[in-house]
């Protein structure tokens, strides 16, 4: 989400999309199995990572604008985010080419990366990731995963309209390889 404006105090419609956000998140780790205190735990740990992700989030105007992209070096980018967490050895390590530019967008986060990504909060980083993994693919899965994800995303655009969707076992297959990924590496 790291949306700023849902995160500002007296905004009711933030407060409403982070409420079906919530909603949506715990029914899905439900669905994984995740017992209700873990997934309550997941949840406000990702809450809170994303508050800070998105205090230092540009307007969706200004990440829009095609001026503030800069290629930037991998010795900068270490640079600038100093920090425990070595983001340019982070993406080598999965890039099968080494990376040594990059595109970054958002020079401000790039900027407070230390003040948003701090390894003594691991526990934040690891949720935030398990639960983003699980919203972002959560369409992918059963038609059960991709109902709940449809009644957020059509709650958060204000539509109020249902897909069709059939079970396959394809689907059930997807879902299952994706519960093993987060359960064996989130």
């Amino acid at each position: 989400m790291s949306d700023k404006s849902l995160y500002e105090n007296g905004n009711e419609q933030g407060t409403q999309i982070i409420k079906a956000y919530s909603k949506a998140v715990l029914e899905l780790m439900h669905k994984m199995g995740v017992s209700n205190n873990v997934a309550q735990q997941r949840l406000n740990n990702c809450l809170k990572l994303d508050a800070k992700i998105a205090k230092y989030m540009p307007s969706s105007e200004s990440a829009a604008d095609m001026s503030n992209i800069k290629n930037v070096s991998a010795k900068k980018v270490t640079k600038e985010a100093s920090s425990e967490i070595n983001i340019v050895k982070m993406i080598n390590d999965v890039c099968p080419k080494k990376v040594n530019k990059f595109l970054i967008s958002d020079q401000n986060t790039l900027k407070n990366y230390n003040k948003i990504f701090d390894l003594n909060d691991i526990n934040e980083i690891k949720d935030w990731t398990y639960v983003s993994t699980l919203i972002q693919n959560a369409d992918n899965l059963s038609p059960e995963f991709q109902n709940i994800v449809n009644n957020l995303y059509n709650k958060i655009l204000g539509v109020n309209a249902k897909r069709n969707l059939k079970d396959s076992a394809f689907e059930k297959k997807l879902m299952l390889a994706s519960h093993q990924f987060l359960e064996n590496y989130m």
